[in-house]
């Protein structure tokens, strides 16, 4: 989504909608992508579970994990994409490298190295992978609900990057991405 829907308004934009704050603005944009993560969400659960035919021990909850997970990923996503352009792109991107390593996606936690062991339990992919797993295998307790809530966590801290701790480097993004237009070398 965030190659194919713009985060930053144009000045037309802004002054057609009457030059909104800019946490309207990031807010309000950030609703359309989650109207389109919520969607896509469920085109993934129900295609892992109709086409893919996977074996679920609850339907209801790993399409509700599905969802949720899809929501607090677009949040941190589209919250440093919006907040610092290019450069939150690359944060994005090496933060999706690191996770797949040391979250237990690709090999049990302690078969990898210490330096993943160690990064585990701060990345959101270890608790999605976590509550998805419940809801195909069962459940024991109520772990679900805790990697749930651990992702929750995210929510309010991606929202203070993206309404607050933004603002003071938002002159400094604004002037990298105006040298990066004017530059013609990178898109």
């Amino acid at each position: 989504m965030i190659v194919c829907i713009k985060t930053k308004f144009s000045e037309k934009e802004m002054k057609k909608l009457g030059n909104p704050k800019p946490y309207h603005m990031f807010l309000g944009r950030l609703m359309t992508y989650l109207a389109f993560a919520v969607v896509q969400s469920l085109i993934i659960g129900v295609g892992d579970l109709l086409i893919m035919d996977i074996q679920c021990y609850n339907v209801f909850l790993f399409l509700f994990a599905c969802v949720f997970i899809g929501i607090v990923f677009t949040i941190i996503i589209y919250t440093f994409q919006f907040s610092f352009g290019d450069i939150g792109k690359a944060i994005i991107v090496i933060t999706m490298i690191l996770q797949i390593g040391a979250t237990g996606g690709l090999y049990p936690i302690e078969c990898v190295p210490e330096f993943f062991q160690n990064l585990y339990p701060y990345l959101p992919f270890t608790y999605a992978i976590n509550a998805i797993r419940e809801c195909v295998s069962g459940f024991y307790g109520a772990d679900f609900w805790k990697y749930i809530l651990c992702l929750v966590v995210y929510i309010p801290i991606m929202l203070l990057i993206g309404l607050v701790i933004r603002l003071p480097f938002a002159k400094l993004i604004n002037h990298f991405e105006e040298s990066k237009e004017r530059s013609d070398i990178i898109l």
